[in-house]
């Protein structure tokens, strides 16, 4: 995931614990210190769902994620999980979207590349 390299950006906060760089959303995701690695992906994946819930199904979900200290190594990019809107009209399960990637950005990483 590239976040635009324009140093002026607008960056704006969005409700449900997410935020607008630019015209990319993140969604923020706080972690407790020395969290198992698994933990932080499973919670990645957790969210991920709940954003598809809420907005519809997405293609993919970006995920900045704020970790002090994780054990083991962190995935940048997660394997799809299923999805599927229990309220959706029958066609659009059908049809739609059922698997949601997740992107897994670490704030320190994103403050490094500043």
């Amino acid at each position: 995931m590239q976040l635009p390299n324009d140093t002026s950006a607008s960056v704006r906060f969005a409700r449900s614990s997410a935020v607008f760089v630019g015209d990319r959303r993140l969604e923020v995701m706080l972690c407790k210190p020395r969290a198992l690695s698994s933990r932080v992906e499973r919670a990645a994946l957790d969210r991920a769902r709940a954003v598809a819930g809420r907005l519809g199904p997405q293609s993919e979900v970006d995920v900045l994620c704020s970790a002090g200290s994780v054990r083991g190594t962190l995935q940048p990019r997660l394997a799809a999980c299923e999805i599927i809107d229990h309220d959706a009209p029958i066609d659009d399960l059908l049809d739609g979207p059922r698997q949601v990637a997740v992107n897994l950005i670490l704030a320190d990483d994103l403050l490094r590349a500043a």
